[in-house]
């Protein structure tokens, strides 16, 4: 089963049929996960219609279906629905420890949080954008309609990625999330919130922030010996730790939505995808909209 999924749709939320379409696509691509597990069902993609303004039509809830799943499982509920204006699709996000069956998520938990700007979409938009779904071992890197954060519409999608060791291997420690913030462009911070699951399990606060990624000057450029350099993110759980599913890149070296390779936790050489500021700009710097958040793609 697969790891990676791109496909292109119209960014569009104008009507019913418009609203069974983007939605079905998200759940069918996550479902087709081979680490990604369906837990509950709650709408159907046939019959459902577009709910109205900041309202969700329903919910599924998945798993992170990884090696630490029987020891520190990961579950996130994906809400369907309409966000601030008719034409604005909405996803959001709850994250947490375990599912009861009936839609709650709980265990150490994070409350429902906008996977996009306040400002998503809007049904006037003719042209197809692209999607990007990343899923691997602690790891889950979702961007939806990701040309349109260029142009003052927000992309939407998440990131949940799993503390690891000094091997890069994942570990039950805790798990960083980053979605949106509330508002579009490349100079938005991302909301960033940490779970910690060993004792004592914590829900840190959430916070709009740009330090998933931190530039510690003021580069116009990273190279050096002719090579580009990639920065590390760092989950905060409460201690600091550095994460290889994610990284930071000066976009004149490596491109928005280009790949590339490079090795930052541990021995092993890891493919990366520049999303850019899909996400809002998840890295503290001066200029931050020369710099690109990177996810793991492979």
């Amino acid at each position: 089963m697969a790891t990676l999924a791109t496909w292109s749709s119209l960014p569009q939320h104008g009507s019913d049929a418009q609203f069974r379409v983007w939605g079905k696509q998200v759940v069918d691509q996550f479902s087709a996960m081979s680490k990604i597990g369906v837990a509950e069902t709650d709408i159907n993609w046939v019959t459902v219609t577009r709910p109205g303004v900041n309202t969700n039509a329903g919910y599924q809830v998945f798993y992170l279906n990884d090696a630490l799943h029987a020891t520190a499982p990961i579950y996130f509920r994906l809400d369907f629905g309409t966000g601030a204006t008719a034409t604005f699709a909405r996803i959001q996000l709850t994250v947490g420890t375990s599912a009861n069956g009936s839609g709650v998520i709980g265990g150490t938990a994070l409350t429902a949080q906008n996977t996009s700007a306040s400002g998503v979409v809007a049904s006037s938009l003719t042209t197809s954008a692209p999607s990007y779904l990343s899923v691997n071992e602690g790891f889950i890197g979702f961007v939806m309609w990701s040309d349109f954060v260029t142009t003052g519409q927000g992309a939407l999608g998440f990131c949940i990625a799993r503390s690891c060791d000094v091997n890069g291997a994942i570990d039950a420690t805790g798990a960083l999330v980053i979605g949106h913030a509330n508002t579009n462009g490349t100079t938005s911070a991302c909301n960033l919130q940490n779970l910690r699951f060993a004792a004592t399990a914590a829900a840190y606060t959430r916070a709009s922030t740009y330090t998933c990624v931190n530039i510690p000057h003021s580069e116009t450029q990273t190279f050096i010996g002719g090579v580009p350099q990639v920065y590390l993110a760092w989950a905060s759980v409460p201690q600091m730790i550095p994460l290889y599913q994610l990284a930071g890149v000066f976009n004149p070296e490596i491109p928005k939505m280009s790949t590339f390779k490079a090795t930052l936790v541990g021995s092993t050489e890891r493919t990366y995808l520049n999303i850019g500021q899909n996400l809002g700009c998840a890295i503290g710097a001066t200029a931050v909209q020369s710099w690109g958040l990177c996810i793991l793609w492979e």
